[in-house]
């Protein structure tokens, strides 16, 4: 992943579907992944929405797990 830079393709829609495409070409999938980069953009407001409710919820578990790992070192 790191070599590869695999996390910046994350970043965009066609970074996105580029990954799938590359997941499709494997032997072991068949779920026409290739075609999910079409249904995030097709959903892409629905997706933005669910994501902006729990990016928050995320951050706020994540402070919490920290705070409680500090007072324990």
């Amino acid at each position: 992943m790191v070599t590869h830079n695999i996390l910046e393709s994350y970043r965009s829609i066609d970074g996105i579907t580029a990954v799938l495409e590359q997941i499709a070409e494997q032997p072991k999938f068949e779920f026409n992944m290739e075609l999910a980069g079409n249904e995030l953009v097709r959903g892409y407001r629905y997706y933005e929405s669910e994501f902006k409710e729990f990016m928050p919820e995320l951050q706020y578990y994540n402070k919490k797990a920290l705070a409680a790992l500090a007072k324990t070192s």
